[in-house]
Formats: C-alpha cells, sequence, structure tokens
C-alpha cells in the first residue's frame, strides 16, 4: 500500500509545491534505496475514508493531511530499475531534488518480457506503442516479428464501428517494422486509416498469417487480397482497394 501510505504526509511547504514525487525504498545493504514509484502530486484534498488494510501506524497523526498523489508516465521506466545512494549526505525521509545528488548504484536492465506467439497478439494502440519503444523489455517481440513477413488485421473497437483494415507485412524487419510505422503516425501511409484518425486510440493490431521471410512476397500480397475479399474490408471496412 506503497501510495497510500505517502499519501499521508506533514504540510510542509515543499510537498505543497513539489509537482513530482520520486518515492525510494531501501536497497540492499547500506545506504542504497531504489525507485519505487513516481507520482503526481494534485495538492492536499479532505482525508477520505480510510483505506482498507492500512496499518494504523502508517497515520494519520496529529497534524497529517492528505495528498492526491496519481501514477506518473515521467521517469516510470526508471521504476525498480534505478538505485541511488540515499544517505551520500545526510540521513532525512524527505529531500528536495534541486538541491540534492544521488549518486547512482545501479540502473538495472529491463525485465524481459517472453513473446506470446502470433496467435495471442491482440494489441491495443497503447500496448503496441510500449512495445516498439520499449525494444530491450521487448527483444523477443522485435526478433520474432522481424522474421517473419505476415498478413494483419487492424480492428476499430469504436462502439458502433468494428470496421476492419487487413495489410500485409513485407520487406525489411517485416512485421515489426510495419507496425512500427502504425506506432509512429497511426496510419503508416494508408488513405483508408487515416481518414479514420478520430478512433485512433481504439484501434485493435492482430496477426492473421505469418510466412517464412524467404517466400515470395507476392504470395504474401495475394493472401492479403484473399482476406480483404473474405472480410469485404473495402466495401464495409477501411481499405481502398484489393
Amino acid at each position: 500500500m506503497l501510495r497510500e501510505y505517502t499519501c499521508i504526509q506533514p504540510p510542509t511547504e515543499s510537498k505543497n509545491v513539489a509537482d513530482l514525487w520520486l518515492i525510494f525504498t531501501p536497497h540492499g545493504r547500506g545506504n542504497g534505496s531504489r525507485l519505487a514509484a513516481v507520482y503526481e502530486n494534485h495538492g492536499i484534498i479532505p482525508a477520505p475514508d480510510r483505506p482498507i488494510g492500512l496499518p494504523e501506524e502508517a497515520g494519520p497523526h496529529d497534524g497529517d493531511v492528505w495528498y492526491d498523489l496519481r501514477d506518473s508516465e515521467l521517469l516510470s521506466e526508471y521504476v525498480d530499475r534505478l538505485a541511488v545512494d540515499w544517505t551520500c549526505n545526510a540521513i532525512n525521509w524527505e529531500r528536495p531534488a534541486s538541491r540534492q545528488d544521488f549518486p547512482v548504484i545501479e540502473l538495472s536492465d529491463p525485465t524481459p518480457m517472453p513473446f506470446p506467439g502470433f496467435g495471442e497478439l491482440r494489441l491495443d494502440r497503447p500496448t503496441l506503442c510500449e512495445i516498439i519503444n520499449d525494444p530491450l523489455t521487448y527483444a523477443a517481440w522485435r526478433d520474432a516479428m522481424s522474421s517473419v513477413q505476415a498478413v494483419y488485421l487492424i480492428t476499430c473497437l469504436h462502439p458502433g464501428c468494428g470496421k476492419q483494415y487487413v495489410g500485409s507485412a513485407t520487406g525489411k524487419d517485416n512485421l515489426w517494422q510495419r507496425w512500427r510505422d502504425y506506432a509512429d503516425d497511426g496510419f503508416g501511409g494508408n488513405t483508408g486509416l487515416k481518414k479514420h484518425l478520430e478512433h485512433l486510440d481504439e484501434f485493435q493490431y492482430s496477426v492473421l498469417d505469418v510466412y517464412r521471410p524467404t517466400i515470395d512476397a507476392e504470395v504474401v500480397r495475394s493472401q492479403e487480397r484473399r482476406y480483404k475479399y473474405m472480410l469485404d474490408s473495402v466495401n464495409n471496412g477501411l481499405n481502398d482497394n484489393y
């Protein structure tokens, strides 16, 4: 209950004005502390109902107030990876970052995520962007997706829409490169998708078929056309042509 515990604090001026709170917990022996969370501070709020399970010793104590803390994307890639020397100057529970230097003890590699297989791929857009933009954590995904040509499906999950786009990935870096294009701009040069970008955040990406990289690209494109006919993605979808 790290967030619930951290929300309860004395109302010091430095906390009131700090927009970002970096929370560290003990790491190893000695002075090490590991980054455990990054919160945005949205100010003091009225005391809420006490969170179920929060120990009495966590507070609040006389004079304590509650802060509205929310997860932040800023520096989040360093959570559980960054360890610093917290007590390099003095031992304090709270330290303004603008007046401190924290020697880095460790910046560990991210925990690799195993590739689930092409048949299991059903990615929303935020997940796709995370995978493409974090090739260290998703190295196995990059290797697998770069090694195959593919026919894929993009579905708009906006309520009442459900339109689909069928595409193929051939050439350099194969499926990885093609989906990286979609992570970059959302439409990858496809005019049908570009007209539909108002629902971009509700796109879902999946794989219909995969092919070894040595197969003739025309075989892949012929299968792409076959799926367009089967799913009627030109007349009732997001494809512009067969």
